[in-house]
């Protein structure tokens, strides 16, 4: 049997009860290292927690499927996930190529971004197409973000976009690179998507005990200072009078009402 085990976004401890049941009894255990972190997650606490030792993995590891599925023909394996295992950076293909190798998965989910941006106030079914925004070089500034952006706007739907971040590295993409890049987009592209008297939602760790959200216009939450990842940002669309309440609480001064 293969696992896909999803760590949740606060810690070690974050795991069900049927997660660590699964882990005691599983014979290797895996952790996928390069596409997310929690916060304050203990490797050591959570070895202790099940008795079992947990081999670290990068990517080339798990997207050569064979290395995993190759074990889990013969005895119980268990891969742990960041936040949940088929969300923020899907695992289907592993999956995928375990059915067609006769090998039985079970997914174990567990919260993700996804689910506590909710903890803004936004309401959860007026989030357009999610989008990411990647560290750039002089040959590589992709427009895709922005276009996204764009699209969500035009159906009044908010968006969220997931800031790089590479964990071999220890290299985490901040939301004022983030911002810098969108508005020099604007520049670029012209459809008055995005300027510095913009709405926005920053969140830093977030589902966790040091979790920081911050609501104002892009110029005044550039003058803020972040120090927890992951992070990542929000461009609302037209706000209902209900989520504008729920904002109030992380608003900076400043904050122009835009509500329905």
């Amino acid at each position: 049997m293969l696992y896909l085990i999803g760590l949740g976004l606060r810690n070690e401890k974050s795991l069900s009860l049927h997660a660590l049941d699964v882990l005691k009894s599983s014979e290797r255990i895996f952790l996928e290292g390069y596409t997310s972190k929690q916060v304050d997650f203990n490797l050591d606490s959570l070895k202790g927690l099940i008795g079992k030792n947990i081999e670290i993995v990068g990517r080339d590891f798990v997207e050569n499927t064979e290395n995993i599925l190759s074990l889990a023909k013969d005895e119980d394996v268990a891969l742990l996930i960041a936040g949940d295992p088929m969300v923020a950076t899907t695992h289907i293909e592993l999956v995928l190529d375990a059915y067609n190798s006769n090998v039985k998965v079970e997914i174990i989910n567990n919260a993700s971004v996804i689910n506590a941006v909710a903890n803004t106030g936004l309401e959860i079914y007026k989030f357009g197409k999610i989008t990411s925004i990647p560290f750039t070089t002089e040959s590589f500034m992709p427009e895709t973000p922005y276009n996204i952006i764009a699209d969500n706007l035009s159906i009044q739907a908010h968006t969220l976009c997931l800031l790089d971040l590479r964990l071999e590295e220890s290299r985490f993409m901040s939301f004022k690179e983030a911002l810098n890049y969108l508005l020099s987009l604007e520049k670029k592209i012209k459809k008055e998507v995005i300027s510095e008297d913009s709405l926005v939602v920053v969140c830093a760790g977030l589902g966790s005990e040091k979790e920081r959200i911050i609501f104002g216009k892009v110029k005044d939450v550039l003058q803020q200072d972040l120090d927890v990842f992951p992070q990542c940002l929000i461009i609302p669309s037209k706000l209902h009078f209900i989520e504008e309440e729920a904002l109030k609480r992380f608003s900076l001064k400043n904050t122009d009402k835009t509500s329905d």
